[in-house]
């Protein structure tokens, strides 16, 4: 233990809680659990020691140096025989930093099993992904693994780790679920602590093990996933280590283009884009927002690195896009072929005062790769405007546009479109 002390005795004095008290340190911990909140820096640590008590007024202390221990959370409860415990005060003794006092009366002498809970920061989780891509980008297989970082500031040893899967923002609403999350409600599943991701299992028994349970089990409370990390583990601080969590093999995969000069600049971007959904060998758990290493087979090169990207966040049966980079087999251009100021208005002093714009564009699509391609183009406006253009388009939003495009392989398209803006006074309601 690095930072943590708990300490009892039997009170002599009457309350408040005076000076004059015998404390003996507490056994080690029964047990600890660490449920680790994965988008915002907190975990609820529980925290279960047996303390015997003697009958009437006892004490129990609580220090926490050199933690990041919220010394507001803390809080003191019996686990069981409640009724024969109850915490008559907690005070914060002058001139003692980081140290908590609990008043305690036990109605029966006994052994007690108490828990202390609280948040802390510094434990953190973060998933990192493994795309395999086949050599025509038909199917890929997704590797996940779980990486637990502990830099509290404190040790916690033979420690159960539960980790939340879901967009959290208020500390409220985190404390809240907190108290939904007894062990009961989390069965432990089977696991195993990762070394190394398979990318390309060979061996009959490497094959076995995609299909094989995961490392870290899950279970859904409401619309938040809990990983259960099975087992437990010396968790002390400067820790990390990681555990195989999702095994996605043969998962069906498309690729898309996407032109959107303003995000990516004049390059075309390139995205695998498949499901989260049980058909497609995932649609178990949420994928959490977490790095990922992509990279490709390819049948005269082998395994061929592409990007590190983000997986974004993707609940069960969503589509997700994983960017995979520029690709520099499709080119486009985007030119000005024609602008216009028309409609003038002048105000009573004959100065211009609202007018309409004109902007007639080209886009040009060229595909040299070996395969069709889908390209979406985006065009983006401001203001009060209008299109007009032969070519199939898509509104967006209120100022998007995308104009959506096969092309077959060694294939040019092109689109034309007129974007007719108000301007000044002209863009007033009538």
């Amino acid at each position: 233990m690095r930072s943590l002390a708990i300490a009892f005795g039997l009170v002599v004095a009457a309350l408040p809680v005076a000076g004059d008290v015998d404390l003996t340190m507490v056994p080690e911990r029964d047990e600890v659990e660490l449920v680790v909140y994965g988008n915002q820096d907190v975990t609820i640590v529980r925290d279960r020691r047996t303390i015997g008590l003697h009958q009437g007024l006892n004490t129990i202390e609580f220090t926490w140096a050199d933690t990041r221990i919220d010394p507001t959370s803390i809080k003191i409860r019996a686990v069981k025989a409640p009724d024969k415990v109850l915490i008559r005060q907690a005070t914060y003794p002058p001139n003692r930093e980081n140290t908590l006092v609990w008043a305690v009366e036990a109605t029966e002498p006994g052994d007690y099993l108490m828990e202390v809970s609280y948040f802390t920061a510094g434990i953190t989780w973060q998933p990192h992904y493994r795309v395999v891509a086949n050599d025509d980008e038909s199917k890929l297989k997704l590797f996940g693994a779980i990486e637990l970082i502990n830099g509290s500031g404190e040790d916690y040893e033979n420690a159960r780790a539960k980790l939340v899967v879901g967009d959290l923002h208020l500390v409220q609403p985190v404390a809240e679920l907190a108290d939904k999350l007894p062990g009961e409600m989390l069965p432990p599943l089977a696991y195993m602590p990762l070394s190394k991701l398979i990318t390309q299992p060979t061996k009959p028994e490497e094959k076995a093990k995609l299909t094989a349970p995961p490392a870290v089990g899950m279970a859904r409370i409401g619309e938040y996933f809990i990983y259960t990390i099975e087992g437990r583990h010396d968790i002390e601080d400067g820790w990390r280590d990681r555990f195989a969590a999702i095994s996605g093999p043969d998962v069906p995969v498309m690729v898309r283009h996407k032109y959107d000069p303003p995000r990516w600049g004049g390059s075309a971007r390139k995205f695998y884009v498949f499901r989260n959904v049980e058909p497609s060998t995932l649609g178990t758990t949420p994928l959490a927002r977490g790095s990922t290493y992509v990279l490709r087979t390819r049948a005269d090169q082998g395994l061929v690195p592409i990007t590190t990207t983000r997986m974004p966040y993707t609940p069960i049966g969503e589509e997700l896009e994983l960017d995979v980079g520029g690709d520099s087999l499709v080119v486009v251009e985007r030119k000005l072929m024609d602008y216009k100021k028309v409609e003038l208005s002048f105000d009573r002093y004959n100065r211009v005062s609202g007018y309409d714009t004109e902007e007639t564009f080209k886009v040009e699509v060229r595909n040299r790769s070996e395969k069709a391609i889908d390209i979406e183009v985006f065009e983006h406006i401001d203001g009060v405007w209008a299109i007009s253009t032969d070519a199939e388009y898509v509104k967006v939003d209120k100022n998007t546009v995308k104009f959506p495009l096969k092309l077959a392989s060694q294939a040019t398209a092109s689109i034309e479109f007129r974007i007719s803006k108000r301007h000044g006074k002209n863009a007033e309601p009538a």
